[in-house]
């Protein structure tokens, strides 16, 4: 079934009549005809605008918004038209929204049972020591229990003395501070097959009871040749909205003060020094952040020590990015979660780098890819399996799936219509629903949508300079189920928590079924 940008509410029907008679305007009466036709394309704006919402057209003037940097659309789930719709084709940098088409796109390929398995493979040459290889398969959800639970299964069986580990899958592609300069934040992180806890340290941050006091900072992991130089101190005074705004820290390979390190490297994996600095108020306790200070070769080569140690392994070799045999003997095996629990964490917490992840296998394993050119990307997969589905998104601009891009476009119109399929036409339609966080309650919702706790809104939502979004499900009024989308792009989107708060009360307590034969106007 082909999903069409056919008829819409009333008022853009009469615009697309206008569209539609324009040649012949124009060829019939020359430049009157398109002065005409400009006058009445401008009273329709004017008309548009006056039916905004009065509470969302108040937000946006509180907020400072201009009304051409904000685009919604509001459709209920089996009507015909819109309910409500403003600048919703116009394309727009989506932020971490764009993961309500990998969440779908994901299930659709594989069903939410799909798991993923790393395996560990031992060479068969025979002595003291043995080879062992790890091949990835691309699992976004290895963390550092499942990887210490795989040694422990190789320990078990007697193979105490590894001479060499194999890494099958752990080479990276890409640069780590590509997006925006930071390259040990852990949303930066370029995902590969082989991956644990997306190669990240997580940091406790915990201040002292009263000003002046020590703030103590440690990971949670004991990674080794890392030093910890900490000048951190508690000031008084409430908690920021952003708890760490003072919190700094400075990096360089040991033995090399004088020059700073900007992102992971071969150099820090064999020795760094982290400088701390800066103040945390006291009011805001303890806080977990996740850095990425080591390569990913460095990451796995480093908790495979910890952990072999721990155990009381020996090690006698180093650790080296190879392909394994497939003839070696599979000797351990760790499987990840189900699809469907991934995607709620993902989405839950707006994970870039499981996003990334899922993209990459989806354009690996789609038979779209396989039958088609080598040279389709992962947009030109993603559009296949649309097309697939009776979708054509024009505008569609995907990076890389998790919405951490500037590049990244696309129209509200169109994330409400993919919404609207997957609800409709798809069989993981309430699969889909519940990965997303509830408003008020969980994830990245949680904060500030509090007034809206027990109204059944399940949304993504979408945060980077310059821009701000949310899209998801409802109820309105009468309880019946809505999809929504709203997306601001400009000077002032952080200031769009108002505009989006308005605009979910709108469809709660006002926005209701049209009667049969009604079109609401836009």
């Amino acid at each position: 079934m082909r999903i069409s940008r056919g008829k819409r509410n009333g008022k853009a029907s009469v615009f697309a009549e206008f569209v539609q008679h324009r040649k012949k305007t124009c060829r019939n009466y020359g430049a009157a005809g398109l002065i005409l036709l400009g006058g009445m394309l401008a009273t329709f704006a004017v008309r548009a605008a006056d039916n905004l919402p009065a509470s969302v057209s108040g937000a946006l003037r509180a907020a400072g918004i201009e009304q051409n940097d904000v685009s919604f659309e509001v459709w209920g789930v089996g009507e015909e038209y819109p309910r409500l719709t403003w600048r919703s084709r116009v394309p727009r940098n989506p932020a971490s929204v764009m993961k309500l088409l990998t969440t779908g796109l994901a299930l659709e390929q594989w069903g939410p049972a799909r798991t993923w398995q790393t395996v560990v493979r031992r060479s068969p040459v025979e002595g003291k020591a043995v080879t062992l290889a790890v091949v990835g398969s691309g699992d976004p959800d290895l963390t550092l229990a499942r990887w210490e639970g795989l040694w422990r299964q190789v320990y078990q069986q007697g193979m105490t003395h590894v001479a060499d580990l194999l890494l099958d899958g752990a080479q990276s592609e890409g640069v780590t501070d590509a997006f925006d300069g930071q390259g040990f934040r852990a949303y930066n992180v370029i995902p590969t097959f082989l991956q644990v806890d997306q190669q990240t340290q997580w940091l406790w941050v915990r201040p002292g009871k009263q000003g002046g006091d020590p703030v103590e900072i440690w990971s949670d992991f004991p990674f080794p040749r890392q030093q910890w130089v900490n000048h951190v101190v508690t000031r008084a005074g409430p908690c920021p909205s952003l708890w760490r705004e003072d919190l700094h820290y400075r990096i360089h390979a040991s033995g090399a003060s004088q020059i700073l390190a900007s992102r992971p490297s071969a150099e820090l994996d064999r020795g760094l020094v982290v400088e701390w600095a800066g103040t945390v108020s006291q009011a805001c306790g303890p806080h977990v952040w996740g850095l990425s200070l080591l390569t990913n070769e460095g990451y796995l080569a480093a908790t495979f020590e910890t952990l072999w140690h721990e155990l009381g392994g020996d090690w006698e070799g180093g650790v080296h990015s190879a392909s394994a045999d497939a003839a070696w003997t599979e000797v351990a095996l760790t499987e990840s979660r189900p699809l469907e629990e991934i995607l709620m964490d993902m989405n839950r917490n707006s994970n870039n780098v499981m996003a990334r992840m899922l993209l990459r296998d989806l354009v690996q394993d789609s038979a779209v890819a396989t039958a088609g050119s080598s040279s389709c990307d992962s947009q030109c997969v993603v559009r296949a399996m649309l097309r697939q589905r009776g979708l054509d998104f024009p505008e569609l601009v995907l990076d890389n799936g998790a919405g951490l891009s500037r590049r990244s476009s696309i129209s509200v119109d169109s994330l409400v219509r993919w919404l609207k399929w997957m609800q409709e036409n798809s069989r993981y339609g309430r699969e889909f629903a519940v990965t997303l966080p509830e408003a008020g309650i969980e994830g990245t919702v949680k904060q500030g949508l509090e007034e809206l706790r027990g109204k059944r809104f399940r949304l993504k939502s979408g945060t980077l300079n310059g821009v701000k979004g949310v899209a998801g499900y409802g109820r309105d009024a009468e309880g019946h189920e809505v999809v929504l989308a709203l997306l601001v792009n400009g000077a002032h989107a952080e200031r769009a928590g108002a505009v989006e708060r308005a605009l979910l009360r709108w469809i709660s307590s006002e926005s209701k079924m049209p009667q049969p034969g009604s079109r609401l106007a836009e």
